[in-house]
């Protein structure tokens, strides 16, 4: 008896063996499933990278259009201001063809008494004001870069001018305001 159950011992070593090998309940993975598990996350790390990237560019340009609208209004705004103070200087350029498009305007401050130019720069893409005082040493820098743009003078007792600005380069955007020079400055004079 003895004999049979070391034999019965050593057959349910060899079945305990087998069953380590060939488990009746799952309790690990195949290298097919590891294989499609990797693949599945592989996927959803691509989706969220992508998803993480069109934000990220999406943002800059976001960020980008918003300078570039604050850029414009302050040089508007600017402009806007001294047209409304101002009158046409007659030097160091004669009067502007009415309703054609300069890329030069010339204004005499009359509130300040100083001469006031506003310059498009084709080659430089700029926007520049100059202003030289009575008395005094002038001042001139860029208001406005990476811009094109006109003047557009039309006549009326009361000078309006048309200024367009159009903002050069990704993303791309186009500003405009019409101003009248007000008529009490132009009367105190």
């Amino acid at each position: 008896m003895k004999n049979i159950s070391n034999k019965n011992k050593k057959y349910s070593a060899v079945c305990n063996a087998k069953a380590l090998i060939e488990p009746a309940g799952r309790r690990g993975l195949t290298f097919i499933e590891m294989l499609i598990a990797i693949a599945i996350m592989s996927i959803l790390t691509m989706a969220i990278v992508a998803v993480t990237i069109s934000y990220l560019n999406n943002r800059t340009a976001v960020k980008r259009y918003q300078a570039n609208n604050e850029e414009l209004s302050l040089a508007l705004n600017s402009l806007a201001k001294d047209i409304r103070m101002s009158d046409f200087a007659p030097a160091p350029a004669p009067a502007p063809v009415l309703g054609s498009a300069i890329n030069n305007i010339y204004l005499k401050n009359n509130a300040t008494g100083s001469a006031v130019t506003y310059i498009f720069d084709p080659a430089a893409r700029t926007l520049s004001r100059a202003e030289t005082p009575t008395a005094g040493a002038s001042t001139n820098y860029v208001i406005a870069s990476d811009v094109a743009g006109n003047f557009y003078v039309r006549g009326t007792p009361i000078g309006r001018i048309t200024t367009v600005l159009v903002k050069v380069g990704p993303p791309g955007m186009t500003a405009q305001t019409t101003v009248s020079m007000r008529a009490k400055y132009k009367d105190e004079n």
